[in-house]
């Protein structure tokens, strides 16, 4: 129950308002838009249509693609980019190892220029996440739950993050696409950004005792106090906000926005701790850390277009262990002319709750027990 208090508390200071931008351009009054020849999903594209390569076209034929840049991240970790002066994309430009594209890929289509005679724009980007259309997936509803040989928690898996376990204590997490990643035990974020040459720029963010070292490809700044200001890594804005109680560094991507907010420990002068949240109006991911022992509370997660959620708690030992895994969800209510946050146990329920060696609690389980790889 208390675990839940402080899951409201911390959801209700950062609700942040969100707006999407949309994927078409005017030219000479006329609405032109790019779309890919014999697809008509948004925002999601099948594997198998994609792996046979594909044609860019727009809706008015009278106009002509001078150049696009096509990028998706493969499962090694790297982000690949091709470069085009044409319409198409073969198969073998997508699948050639170790860089193919695969499911769980996010694939975009940028720097998209047309010309028509004198006349010249440049479209917005295109971005589809790399699905098996006909093969069900994890969501925050079916999560997968995974656990090992020994009865530990070894991975979660709800379609966007990825959590991963080392003896029921949090190692890390990273998103769907490999945007982001994070090694709980170095406190070290790893960032996969495209800069404005089309070219991978990986940049870290990695708290140190008593400051937060940012490193790029050409920089390094280690920071032992957060002014207001903001650094660019070849295109990369990051932002560092001073606020007096809690300090943030904040970025942006594809629609959401990240934020660590350092406390220098006016409670704990020995070491700065930090939050993670992150938001695109409809979702979060939050990660809150305890003020004295520098490691997370709880991992909160949240989708309020399927309202559904999942707390992963931890408890034993100064937060080292994962002590329970549920769905909860907070939705925002109308009551007696007054907004609150109401809490609830979604349906479908399910509850994982670990003794304080780490060993799940066969006995008390509600739900399917799974002994699987999260992928």
């Amino acid at each position: 129950m208390k675990c839940l208090i402080a899951v409201l508390l911390f959801f209700s200071l950062h609700l942040i308002s969100y707006c999407q931008d949309s994927l078409s351009a005017s030219g000479s009054g006329k609405v032109l838009t790019a779309y890919i020849q014999g697809h008509d999903k948004k925002g999601v594209v099948d594997i198998d249509f994609i792996k046979k390569g594909f044609r860019l076209i727009l809706s008015d034929t009278s106009y002509k693609i001078k150049q696009l840049y096509i990028c998706w991240n493969s499962e090694n970790g790297n982000i690949n980019c091709l470069s085009r002066t044409r319409d198409s994309v073969i198969a073998e430009e997508l699948n050639k190892k170790p860089n193919n594209i695969y499911v769980g890929s996010l694939l975009t289509i940028e720097n998209i220029y047309v010309t028509r005679n004198s006349e010249r724009y440049h479209l917005p980007s295109l971005v589809f996440q790399v699905e098996d259309i006909y093969k069900k997936y994890p969501t925050i509803k079916d999560p997968q739950i995974c656990h090992n040989k020994k009865n530990q928690v070894h991975c979660y898996n709800d379609g966007s993050y990825i959590i991963h376990f080392n003896k029921n204590r949090i190692a890390g997490f990273l998103t769907a696409d490999s945007f982001l990643s994070y090694d709980e035990p170095n406190k070290e974020f790893r960032i996969n950004n495209i800069d404005s040459n089309g070219l991978n720029n990986v940049i870290t963010i990695k708290l140190n005792k008593k400051s937060v070292t940012i490193k790029g490809k050409e920089f390094e700044k280690e920071i032992d106090s957060i002014p207001t200001a903001e650094l660019d890594f070849n295109g990369f804005k990051i932002e560092l906000i001073h606020s007096g109680f809690k300090d943030s560094i904040m970025f942006y991507n594809g629609g959401k926005v990240f934020f660590l907010e350092v406390s220098t420990n006016k409670w704990n002068k020995k070491n700065w701790t930090w939050d993670f949240l992150e938001r695109d109006g409809r979702s979060f991911f939050s990660m809150p850390y305890h003020y004295k022992n520098n490691r997370p509370q709880f991992i909160s997660i949240q989708n309020d277009r399927q309202k559904h959620g999942v707390t992963l708690h931890t408890g034993f030992n100064n937060n080292k262990k994962i002590s329970s895994v549920e769905p909860y969800f907070i939705e925002l209510v109308e009551d007696e002319g007054k907004r609150i946050f109401k809490p609830s146990l979604p349906e479908p329920y399910y509850y994982f709750s670990y003794n304080r060696f780490g060993k799940l609690k066969t006995k008390k389980v509600t739900g399917v027990i799974r002994y699987c790889e999260c992928k």
